[in-house]
């Protein structure tokens, strides 16, 4: 882009329209990943109950080893900028462009954005549950469909504290003139919608422009402890007259990423398209072979009761295979149709012994 050098300037530059991220702050912070690149997150898996027995020398029942499951969290993203300000085209701006003003703009206009659509769309696609509906929310429907991810909450136990739904601006307009809301007085409404962005029963709503939201994802609900969203390295530095510049040398440059952690992933809930949803798999019980579903392109399985979405024992597959050794035991597996498409769900089925 050429650089504009006027007779004279207006004595203030415009800034574009921009906004505080809407994701910080709103994922949990229990790891990080400060001088290594990934972290490995163990979990010990619980087990049924046994009936007690009066006699014996096993009353509790028969012992076993404790078992873990292992998810891995490597940091993908490596972003920077670098920019100068030369002192001669300075000059002859009226010294319009200030290094420490530039770095904010660049911040607030660029950096920050991208950081808030990466991790809605990491945090989408590996959703705990994905909820898909026919078409795009309405007035008549945007009520019962948040209502859907609170039930879903509340069956799986995860914390009412702390949970929170991005969604577009439209929507959160839907959500004001539903018509459940049709002849409620202004005490009802208050309670509906509180606070400078509002809550609705339990969420906290935090609206978006809609491009920040993936394509075909219609909101995103999550319970914070679920999410994570670590920045390894935010550095920026403003260099004044460094080798071969007259001026001011900008750079900037981001380490980050965005997880659902596994264990929890039931306290993340993506409601999306229902045409933008991956066929479920499925697993013939008496030989445990494995069909990827209509038109999709892999499968991931586990024999190991893990969920096949964020365990390192994963097995991928990109046609229809029967596991070795899978006789007796549950196979968990997941379809992928490829970009553009979510997952489908998990699909649990024990296989006959032989």
């Amino acid at each position: 882009m050429a650089i504009n050098l006027h007779d004279k300037f207006a004595k203030k530059m415009l800034d574009a329209f921009t906004a505080d991220s809407f994701t910080e702050g709103l994922c949990g912070a229990k790891y990080d990943f400060i001088g290594v690149k990934s972290i490995k997150i163990m979990t010990t898996v619980t087990d049924e109950l046994n009936d007690y027995s009066r006699s014996g020398t096993s009353r509790y029942g028969t012992p076993t080893d404790v078992q873990d499951t292992l998810q891995e969290l490597t940091m993908t993203q490596d972003k920077s900028f670098t920019k100068a300000i030369d002192k001669g085209d300075n000059s002859e701006q009226d010294m319009m462009k200030n290094a420490a003003v530039y770095l904010r703009k660049q911040i607030r206009e660029r950096v920050t954005p991208a950081m808030d659509k990466y991790r809605l769309s990491l945090w989408a696609m590996h959703a705990g549950k994905i909820a898909t509906m026919a078409s795009a929310p309405t007035a008549a429907t945007i009520v019962g469909a948040l209502l859907d991810a609170e039930v879903y909450f509340a069956d799986n136990l995860v914390p009412a504290d702390s949970r929170c739904v991005w969604i577009p601006h439209k929507y959160v307009k839907f959500l004001k003139t539903a018509s459940e809301w049709t002849g409620c007085d202004g005490i009802v409404n208050k309670i509906l919608f509180k606070g400078e962005v509002g809550t609705f029963s339990t969420l906290h709503i935090v609206a978006v422009p809609e491009s920040y939201m993936p394509a075909n994802v219609y909101f995103l609900c999550a319970q914070k402890e679920s999410l994570l969203g670590p920045k390894k390295l935010a550095e920026t530095q403003v260099h004044q007259n460094p080798p071969g510049i007259s001026g001011h040398l900008i750079e900037g440059r981001w380490i980050y990423d965005a997880f659902v952690l596994g264990e929890i992933a039931s306290g993340v809930y993506a409601c999306i398209a229902a045409a933008n949803k991956s066929a479920n798999p499925t697993v013939n019980a008496s030989t445990g072979a494995i069909a990827l579903g209509t038109n999709n392109t892999a499968a991931y399985y586990t024999l190991d009761g893990t969920d096949p979405r964020y365990s390192t024992t994963a097995v991928k597959i990109t046609a229809g295979a029967t596991p070795s050794g899978v006789a007796g035991k549950t196979v968990k597996v997941v379809a992928e149709r490829g970009a553009g498409y979510f997952s489908s769900d998990v699909v649990t089925q024990d296989v006959a012994a032989s």
